[in-house]
């Protein structure tokens, strides 16, 4: 089972309760690979919630791109390394992290026509994909399957969330 470390460090009002429901989707969905890939019986992801400046600040650095963006992920499943600036001792079962910049999600949510919650949660999912080896920028196959797991896991989570 995937437990979520939950950080906001912006002032917009977040309920982690909504993502433990992406989980459990995505564990519905993908939960051999989960299953398979974090090796602890109990392992958690983080996500965190922070703004532009940051974003664009984590962007920069680990991708040397010079803009923000709207989800970064990080996998520890692969490397023997921890958690971004969190510390060790709390994540040592860490599979990852998910980095959503609030404010691009409200910029996306805005320009889809659909609510912030609805952004988040597709972004979650899509980060928790990446953390879990699932790839866009490798190959066009890579990205169908991508965007088809995330289409399958947000549908499950829609049914999660109506059932509550």
């Amino acid at each position: 089972m995937l437990k979520l470390d939950f950080f906001n460090k912006t002032k917009e009002k977040i309920s982690s309760k909504i993502f433990e429901s992406a989980i459990s989707a995505a564990e519905e969905i993908i939960g051999d690979k989960i299953s398979h890939g974090t090796g602890f019986k109990d392992a958690s992801i983080g996500l965190i919630f922070i703004n532009d400046e940051e974003m664009h600040g984590m962007n920069f650095s680990h991708r040397n791109m010079d803009k923000p963006t709207d989800v970064l992920s990080f996998s520890y499943l692969e490397k023997a390394q921890f958690p971004y600036e969190l510390g060790i001792d709390e994540f040592m079962d860490s599979v990852g992290e998910v980095f959503i910049s609030v404010d691009t999600a409200k910029r996306q949510a805005k320009e889809q026509k659909h609510s912030f919650e609805e952004e988040i949660v597709t972004l979650f999912i899509h980060g928790l994909l990446h953390v879990f080896g699932y790839d866009h920028e490798r190959s066009l196959a890579e990205e169908r399957l991508t965007e088809k797991l995330t289409l399958e896991i947000k549908k499950e989570y829609d049914k999660i969330a109506s059932a509550q």
